[in-house]
């Protein structure tokens, strides 16, 4: 007798949509382009949302702090205002401070570079008479700058200039208008903060009706608390670290001035943005600070120059920015080092600048949930050692 064949229509569907959401994958993973540039695009118009956000973030706490000084006056049109009048002198401040960078400190650092520009010929020369100096062979077909520029004349046409020139005049209209494009979006960003700062309790009161809606009200603690400790994290390691990074320039400046050093300034805020980058910024930047100060002034100011940077990489590192930090971030020195190669490998310097908040996050959130597990071990070894306590009582 044939045996009857079961048809089961759950089975069968759950088949089908494995089926139908693996050729799903394929298709976009085969395609991934087309999305990546819709998602790129995309992004792209957000671009003055994402800003204007950054902006709020970083100008709310010494807006709310101002707010708090508007408040306890008693004055009842500053009482009412306060909001108001705080966003209103925190960007005063804001513009006075870049205008007084791009009035004093842009003009020195624009000559100073056109300087080094003009002396990167001397610098070659310089190097070239060093390799001749060392006898490790011919330098001369690597070197020899006139006929490289010989062999450039006579492969350069005229007709080679007039293509050239028109795609340089096309390159500078799509500057131009890309330029124009910036512009317009971040002066749309800078107002989108301003609407931020000022409606920001309305809107985070709408993203917690939303938030209540899909989120139990157990699960809701957790997720203020993360989101509390990620922003306290974040503000505190970027507002912190700029401040540090800012300290550095003025003391790396002042440092290399008083050595003798050329292009002070420019150096100076060089170490200093550098040392956005925890570890490997400030090495890199000191280490590039001593060559060109081997060029400019000699190797024994070259010598000197490393020795005085790296006595302020000690102060910093070891005095100023435990200081600063408050201790906020602690975190393992090796897990710092692995952080930033994985952030520089896959986000690049942006990367490698985040990587250590955000290892300070996770390192948070792992122990949070290791105790909770432990919490819940202990608890029912304590359980189980009550009812074995019962239990022998019991046969006494």
């Amino acid at each position: 007798m044939m045996k009857r064949f079961d048809f089961t229509w759950a089975l069968w569907g759950k088949a089908l949509l494995f089926v139908a959401a693996s050729i799903a994958i394929f298709n976009i993973l085969s395609n991934m382009e087309p999305i990546t540039d819709s998602i790129s695009n995309f992004l792209r118009i957000l671009f003055p949302l994402f800003l204007g956000g950054a902006i709020a973030f970083f100008l709310n706490t010494p807006c709310n702090k101002l707010t708090g000084v508007f408040q306890r006056r008693k004055s009842s049109f500053l009482q009412k205002r306060a909001k108001g009048l705080s966003v209103l002198v925190i960007y005063l401040i804001t513009l006075l401070i870049i205008s007084l960078i791009l009035s004093y400190v842009i003009p020195i650092i624009s000559q100073n570079v056109t300087d080094l520009i003009e002396a990167i010929p001397a610098f070659w020369n310089a190097v070239y008479h060093w390799a001749i100096n060392l006898d490790f062979g011919d330098f001369n077909e690597f070197f020899d700058i006139e006929e490289q520029i010989q062999s450039a004349l006579n492969n350069f046409s005229v007709n080679d200039v007039i293509a050239n020139l028109s795609s340089s005049l096309g390159s500078i209209g799509e500057f131009t208008i890309g330029l124009t494009s910036g512009v317009i979006q971040v002066f749309v960003g800078i107002i989108i903060s301003i609407y931020t700062l000022l409606y920001k309790n309305a809107i985070l009161a709408f993203i917690m009706r939303i938030v209540r809606v899909v989120v139990k009200e157990k699960t809701l603690g957790r997720v203020k608390f993360y989101v509390k400790e990620t922003n306290r994290i974040f503000y505190k390691f970027v507002t912190t670290q700029f401040l540090d990074s800012c300290i550095v320039a003025v003391l790396a400046t002042i440092v290399l001035s008083f050595i003798g050093v050329q292009y002070a300034v420019t150096l100076g805020i060089f170490l200093g943005i550098s040392n956005m980058i925890p570890y490997f910024g400030s090495i890199f930047a000191s280490i590039a600070t001593m060559i060109i100060t081997i060029f400019t002034g000699g190797l024994m100011q070259g010598i000197i120059t490393i020795i005085a940077l790296l006595i302020l990489q000690q102060i910093d590192g070891n005095v100023i920015g435990p200081k600063l930090m408050g201790g906020v971030l602690k975190v393992n020195p090796i897990l710092i080092i692995l952080s930033i190669s994985i952030g520089g490998a896959y986000f690049g310097v942006l990367g490698m600048f985040l990587a250590v908040p955000v290892a300070a996050l996770i390192k948070i959130i792992f122990i949070e949930l290791v105790e909770l597990e432990e919490d819940k071990k202990l608890a029912l070894e304590r359980s189980i050692a009550k009812e074995v306590e019962k239990e022998t009582v019991s046969e006494e």
